[in-house]
């Protein structure tokens, strides 16, 4: 994330640097606006703020650590909540950059001492803790071999200040110990059980980022060998540490991006021998998971040049001689695992041919799937072979009879050719035999592109309640009594369900309303329903919303909390309409007398 650089010669301090404007530049607007919020609802619980450096701790989903400080003439951050290692400018430290301001503006001055940022102390008072300025004129006495001592023995408790130590170390002072150096922290990033059981996927994304950093930072003409060869082996050891290590948010599969292409940049510089490079790479295609583009014949084609390519085509057409063929319904066999790997390559490398018929030969080695029939079909078409697209599409209706995605694109390209008719009648024997929702939605979107659907509306509607409206059966109806109290909620999506959202989408609201009331809904739909009816009738949408609420509130977490404090602002404006303002001042009461100890939820509810 690129940060606003500020304009002053020697290192300012922090209450110099902090303003509005530069919080909302780094933040964005969003970010900032409920950040403010935060400092507003006073979510900072805590802050120390010396001249160069401010901690806090936010009241978020949790409580999150932040600093803020200046190094050089950069405002620099950091904060334990998951934005931060996305590297934004969170919510959590545009609250505690607040927070430093308001304290550096309600700084009393007195006689012994000037606010935060203004000057020179004149003197210091006994009780004033020991701040950053006063560590640096500490250090600045110190002769060289008590301060290399210093440093060494916080290296030896700092992983991540050892390992730049040895960098700075090996790239200044010895150079021909560059690579060693560089493969030691390969070995101690990874190990022998790589993914290590105690290390999390952030943590060695953090780590492997340092070592990026310095593998860039060496790469020119007479270092790019060796961050060639240490990329290659970092990728290699990070593919087997995902393995073990949960990257779900994705934080060490964009740093293992970041090696990759400062991979590829050093073969740009070094340009290693093609052939043997076109070996490494296509076994790093081969044994890797996909997470990165090494490997990949379309990526390093520019350094591989013609004989590189060669020589990969070659180590490829061998593995693909072996693969077997597969037909409708068919399942790979054992001894292929790596099938997946091998069709990408060599989709890859056809399309790099530039010739329609080798990609379209590589995909129809596995027709096993509608999707396969689906994809050679959307191939066609992206060539502009419409005509091919549409024979695929239609082989793969025959062969597997009901997949949507065939049948929609089936029906897109009959429109494309004027045959309207032939495109609705498709979709609509498939509403018939299976309706639901998504085949309505389907059949709308056909019948209402060839100009038919006031044709088929009513068609579709009384087939949709006869088929739908049975589908729960009596027993489901007998469960709900509407208006002795509550809707009642189900995570089914059965016929009922479907028929209300249909006859929503239709602007049948009343009809959906009473659909609901006899059966039951999903939160959802019961929430759009209400807000449909709630000008004519808002008596029902406040049983609807407080039914709500309530589930919102069960689920005891600040997003929730957050929904179902709007919902009651919708409740406090519906019951004012109604001129009932003393029930909802009841119902207010009895919300917070029954979640008394939900002090999150608590703060956002209105006062009254």
């Amino acid at each position: 994330m690129k940060r606003p650089r500020l304009h002053q010669a020697d290192r300012p301090n922090l209450a110099d640097v902090l303003s509005v404007k530069l919080l909302q530049e780094m933040a964005g607007a969003g970010a900032f606006e409920r950040g403010k919020a935060y400092f507003d609802q006073g979510r900072v619980v805590s802050l120390d703020v010396d001249r160069w450096l401010a901690t806090a701790q936010v009241e978020g989903n949790e409580l999150y650590r932040v600093r803020l400080w200046v190094d050089g003439t950069l405002l620099q951050f950091h904060c334990t909540c998951p934005a931060y290692e996305d590297g934004w400018f969170c919510k959590h430290c545009v609250a505690a950059g607040l927070a430093v301001m308001e304290q550096g503006q309600n700084a009393e001055v007195t006689a012994d001492r000037v606010p935060r940022g203004g000057g020179e102390r004149q003197s210091e008072k006994r009780n004033d803790p020991v701040d950053l300025p006063d560590v640096a004129a500490y250090l600045s006495g110190l002769d060289k071999t008590r301060l290399v001592d210093l440093i060494l023995t916080v290296a030896l408790r700092d992983g991540h200040l050892l390992r730049q130590l040895r960098f700075e170390a090996s790239r200044q002072l010895l150079p021909q110990r560059v690579a060693a150096t560089l493969h030691r922290a390969v070995d101690e990033l990874f190990g022998p059980y790589p993914g290590r059981g105690d290390a999390s996927a952030t943590d060695l994304a953090r780590q492997l980022g340092h070592l990026v950093d310095e593998m860039t930072r060496l790469c020119d003409e007479d270092h790019a060998g060796v961050v060639i060869e240490v990329a290659e082996r970092a990728l290699r050891d990070s593919e087997r540490a995902l393995e073990y290590v949960d990257d779900s948010d994705g934080v060490l599969g964009d740093e293992l991006d970041r090696l990759q292409r400062i991979h590829h940049t050093a073969c740009m510089i070094a340009r290693p021998d093609p052939v043997q490079l076109a070996r490494r790479l296509f076994e790093g295609a081969m044994r890797g998971g996909g997470y990165t583009a090494f490997g990949s014949p379309k990526a390093y084609a520019d350094v591989l040049g013609e004989a590189g390519l060669e020589e990969y085509q070659r180590l490829a057409r061998v593995q693909w001689e072996q693969v077997p063929a597969l037909g409708p319904g068919d399942k790979d066999v054992a001894g292929f695992p790596d099938r997946y790997r091998l069709v990408t390559v060599m989709e890859e490398l056809a399309e790099l041919s530039g010739d329609i018929e080798a990609l379209v030969a590589v995909k129809r080695r596995d027709l096993s799937t509608p999707a396969r029939y689906l994809n050679i079909a959307e191939t066609y078409r992206h060539a502009g072979r419409p005509e091919k697209a549409l024979e695929w599409a239609e082989a793969g209706l025959r062969t597997f009879g009901k997949d949507w995605r065939l049948r929609d694109f089936v029906a897109d390209e009959y429109h494309r050719l004027g045959r309207h008719d032939d495109a609705v009648a498709l979709v609509w024997a498939a509403f018939a035999e299976t309706p639901g929702f998504r085949a309505y939605q389907e059949l709308r979107k056909h019948a209402e592109r060839g100009g038919q659907w006031f044709e088929w509306r009513d068609r579709a509607l009384k087939v949709a309640r006869e088929r739908l409206g049975a589908a729960d059966g009596a027993g489901a109806r007998r469960r709900v009594a509407f208006d002795a109290g509550w809707p009642v909620f189900t995570d089914s999506w059965g016929g009922s369900v479907e028929l209300v959202r249909i006859l929503l989408a239709e602007g049948l609201v009343e009809e959906a309303w009473e659909r609901a009331r006899r059966d039951a809904c999903p939160q959802g739909l019961w929430l759009e329903l209400a807000s449909r009816r709630e000008r004519e009738h808002p008596g029902d949408a406040v049983k609807v919303y407080q039914a709500c609420a309530e589930l919102l509130i069960a689920q005891t977490h600040n997003a929730a909390y957050e929904e179902a404090a709007e919902l009651v602002k919708r409740i406090r404006g519906l019951m004012g309409r109604m001129g009932r303002e003393e029930d909802f001042r009841e119902y207010l009461t009895a919300l917070r007398a029954s979640h008394g100890r939900k002090r999150n939820l608590r703060r956002l509810l209105p006062e009254r």
